[in-house]
This record gives structure tokens, sequence and C-alpha cells, in this order.
């Protein structure tokens, strides 16, 4: 399926899916050619601004709506990368298989994992995004700033300074809430922001690393607050950044 899109970097949803930088283009470009008509009328909306994407490395951070946001971001994102994704879902009988061939690893909730930190940097290092949702699980209500933000995407910064791209989706938990295992119909979309350059986000070698987290953290959570409208995010502090220095 062609892209509609014009020279602001805003298309038609569902766009595109991406091949992963791994080399699954095959198997992928099979299940864009068979869902993406499928896709176009049950899931219309769009994608705005994906021009905004910096190109080589880069670490693309979203609010977590539902099980749907890693495909919404694979049609958004306009060049391969790769999706970190709770291990629950990669151990998922064929569907883990398919995810892991279009450029998913997986991630273990709740505690750190240093294979899929590893993972991450080594697609930096190659040149490639690799995108997560800083809020580690989905939203409660749909609102952003309900949940601490994860330390996932902020050690990953501090180790591979590159450009962080917050991306806002809108929608998917209407069409695939909590509970719900299959997609309904409904309109979903997202919209990219401007990228946030290391100069914007790195502090003082010397200051401690939980204060160095807790400062990208900030960056991360205005930037994606930026993207959404009120209704969508809370009014007070995200949890765990009330006093975050910010240098």
């Amino acid at each position: 399926m062609t892209p509609v899109a014009d020279m602001s970097g805003q298309s038609a949803f569902p766009c595109r899916l991406i091949h992963d930088p791994a080399g699954a283009g095959r198997r992928l470009q099979f299940w864009k050619d068979l869902i993406s008509p499928l896709g176009c009328w049950l899931w219309g909306g769009e994608v705005r601004d994906w021009a905004r994407l910096p190109v080589g490395p880069v670490i693309v951070v979203a609010n977590h709506l539902s099980t749907f946001d890693t495909l919404l971001l694979g049609w958004a994102m306009p060049r391969p990368a790769a999706f970190m994704a709770k291990s629950e879902i990669i151990e998922w009988p064929v569907v883990g298989a398919e995810a892991v061939r279009v450029g998913g690893f997986p991630a273990r909730r709740g505690r750190g994992d240093q294979t899929a930190y590893l993972t991450s940097l080594a697609v930096l290092d190659a040149g490639h995004p690799v995108v997560l949702h800083p809020e580690g699980s989905r939203s409660p209500d749909g609102r952003f700033g309900m949940q601490r933000l994860r330390s996932g995407a902020a050690r990953i910064a501090l180790a591979r300074p590159v450009p962080i791209q917050p991306v806002a989706l809108f929608g998917t938990d209407g069409m695939m809430p909590r509970g719900r295992f299959t997609p309904g119909r409904g309109t979903v979309s997202a919209q990219f922001g401007e990228p946030i350059r290391p100069e914007a986000y790195l502090t003082p070698e010397d200051w401690p690393l939980a204060d160095r987290i807790r400062a990208v953290n900030v960056t991360i959570d205005r930037a994606i607050r930026s993207l959404l409208p009120p209704h969508l995010q809370t009014e007070g502090p995200t949890p765990g950044l009330e006093t975050a220095p910010v240098g």
C-alpha cells in the first residue's frame, strides 16, 4: 500500500508497516499486503509530522494506551525500527513469534532487564530507532501521567546520547481496551513532536544516577504532555517527578 503524504510529513493511516532492522522484510511485506486494506477500513486516522523523525539512531517514546499501540507505531514509523514489548506478548504462540520477526524484542516488566537494555543499545549502535513506552504498562484510564515513568528510556539515553523522539498516540484504548484481545472499529492516530536533542536532557556526570534518570524522565514527560490535550493527561505531576532536578 502506498502512503498518501504531503511535504509536511502528514499521511493517511495506516500508512505503512516497516521492515525490521534484522531483515524480516519478506514476511512483514506479506502481512502488510494482507492486512493494510483491512486496516484502512477498520482504523481510519492519520499520522502527523512523521518527517520530524531524525536520521540515524533515535529513541522513540510514546504514551501507552493499548496492546494495539505497537502495531500503530509500526505503521507510523517512516523507517525500520525495533520495538520493546512486554515478555508476555513475545511468549504468546504464533503472535509472539511474528512479533519477533517484525522487530519486537521482549522486556520483563517490574524489574530491570539487562538483555532488553543491551538489545536497545545494539539497535542504536546499528543506526536504527528503538521504540518503547516509558510508562512500562498501559494507562489505567487513558490519561498520561497516572503512572511513574520507568527508568529504561532514560538509562538508554544516558548510555547512548542520541535524539529522543516523542510521539502521542490517540484512540487505541477505545478500539482495544484492557481485557480485549482483538481490535474493534475505531479511529486512531499518532502525532510526532519535535525531537529532543541530547543537550536538552543531559545533566552533569557527577550527579547521582537516580537524579540524572529523573531529569531525563522530566524532559520525556514534558515532551509527551505537550502533544496531548488536557483531558488526556493528569493535572498534577507524574508520580516520582514531583521534586526531580532539572539541569
